[in-house]
């Protein structure tokens, strides 16, 4: 009995070793490769510089022999390949797996693409408007894809800079619609663009007006002259001036004439081509007329220069005389002025015309507060001065031009700019009362203490010499003046 347990033991044993045996042949048949791929899709689509997995897993197949090309050339003998795409274009990419019983392959096309150019623009708009006079710039931000980049911009097809900005001041000349277009490209070939239409405007509208004080006071006869001159803005002004709600003028100006007492609102506004408009308005007080006048000097029936009248000498001559008006108007229709010329001379000290108050009275003089002058100075760009020698030599500026107040409530050169007629007659007066000069305590401020006073013509804005400096065409060195008047 125990000798069959042996045998049937040694049987069992036997068989068991049969069926490994048999498992082992088994499992080392050959076969044919059989593989598996991460990547199924046979065309594919990347960016420059990208990498890609291709991963093979082998299922089936004994001694596989696997190769990877790229374009052909062999460039892996692993079943797996890690690849980075680094030429633009379609790259062609092959795997092959083998043995002796079969073969199995794949084939991938891959389009690689460049880095795209990615741009952001100053102006995303489609379309701007631009002034004249104003720098207009537009810039680009590379936010990706900057290899290589170069850059063109154009304005108007032309080229207008190569840079990362274009910047441009439109001119007068170039008011209207213009285009400008942005093209970029990188080293990948990929590219950027943008265009845009620019519309050139006009500066905007700006006027000066005349007077520059919104409140003007004048005297009954007398004339006030308001005008509105354009600076900046598109042409085709029309005007409308209106004087207590009625329109009175369609000119550029206007001048009103003081025949009634009383407070009158003048207006102007402008409306332009492009639809802009500017409006002013005044409030004009006309008082009564009470002031007297004494008439000085005047040239119109004079043949030479009175002897109570001098001023600088010029290489030995006079520089005063009497010559015809050279501009007969409104501001001054006599035939003959005075003229004040130092043109010859070359020293550092101004012009001026001293005149003597030895012709009346200190009790008549004691009538008046104010000394009244009409001048013409041409192109020239000087600021009279009148001095008086009361308390010492003192200088002031006038106290009203044209009949607008100036010294001292609104006194400044762009005042004065706006009040003096450029090449036209003007009128000033000086009134010691509210002008810049100090009288001796207890000394009544009228013309009686005064035995001489001295208009200095060729001065600037701050009484400085001017007579040999500046630019000869506002420095001609040659005034005209006449109708020197007392006003009480």
């Amino acid at each position: 009995m125990k000798y069959r347990l042996i045998l049937a033991a040694a049987v069992l044993l036997a068989g068991l070793a049969s069926c490994q045996k048999q498992g082992e042949e088994a499992q080392q048949k050959p076969a044919a490769p059989k593989v598996e791929f991460s990547v199924e899709q046979e065309t594919l689509n990347v960016s420059v510089d990208e990498a890609v997995e291709f991963k093979v897993t082998i299922v089936e197949g004994t001694n596989v022999a696997t190769a990877w090309y790229v374009d052909d050339e062999k460039v892996s003998s692993t079943p797996s390949l890690v690849w980075k795409f680094t030429k633009v274009g379609t790259t062609t990419v092959h795997f092959v797996a083998s043995n002796d019983l079969g073969k199995v392959e794949k084939n991938y096309s891959v389009v690689v693409a460049g880095i795209p150019l990615d741009v952001e623009y100053s102006k995303p708009e489609d379309a701007f408007e631009a002034v004249i006079g104003d720098e207009v710039m537009v810039s680009i931000t590379i936010k990706g894809g900057d290899k290589g980049t170069v850059h063109s911009w154009e304005l108007d097809g032309v080229e207008a800079s190569t840079g990362l900005s274009f910047s441009k001041t439109f001119t007068e000349e170039e008011i209207g619609a213009h285009t400008l277009k942005y093209s970029g490209v990188n080293i990948d070939g990929m590219t950027a663009s943008k265009t845009w239409a620019i519309t050139v405007k006009d500066m905007p509208l700006e006027v000066v007006y005349t007077p520059a004080n919104d409140a003007v006071s004048a005297m009954q006869g007398d004339q006030v002259a308001f005008s509105a001159s354009i600076k900046h803005g598109a042409g085709g002004a029309v005007y409308s001036w209106k004087v207590d709600g009625s329109e009175v003028g369609t000119a550029s100006g206007y001048t009103f004439n003081c025949e009634s007492l009383g407070t009158f609102a003048v207006s102007v506004s402008i409306t332009n081509a492009a639809g802009e408009e500017s409006t002013n308005n005044w409030t004009l007080t006309v008082t009564e007329k009470v002031a007297l006048t004494y008439m000085y000097l005047d040239a119109e029936n004079l043949t030479s220069v009175p002897a109570f009248v001098t001023g600088n000498i010029v290489a030995g001559n006079p520089a005063l005389g009497i010559v015809d008006n050279p501009l007969k108007n409104e501001g001054n229709s006599g035939n003959k002025v005075f003229i004040d010329d130092m043109s010859a001379r070359t020293s550092s000290s101004s012009g001026y015309v001293q005149i003597m108050l030895n012709q009346i009275s200190n009790e008549d003089k004691a009538k008046y507060t104010t000394i009244r002058v009409k001048v013409y100075m041409g192109v020239n760009q000087y600021y009279p001065y009148m001095r008086i020698t009361v308390g010492g030599n003192q200088d002031s500026l006038p106290t009203k031009i044209n009949g607008s107040d100036f010294y001292p409530s609104a006194a400044s050169k762009a005042n004065w700019d706006s009040l003096f007629k450029a090449n036209d007659w003007n009128v000033l007066e000086y009134d010691v009362r509210t002008a810049k000069y100090n009288y001796p305590d207890g000394t009544e401020k009228t013309l009686a203490p005064m035995d001489q006073f001295q208009f200095r013509f060729m001065v600037d804005y701050n009484n400085n010499n001017a007579i040999t400096t500046g630019a000869t065409s506002t420095n001609t060195q040659i005034v005209y003046f006449d109708d020197v008047e007392l006003v009480e």
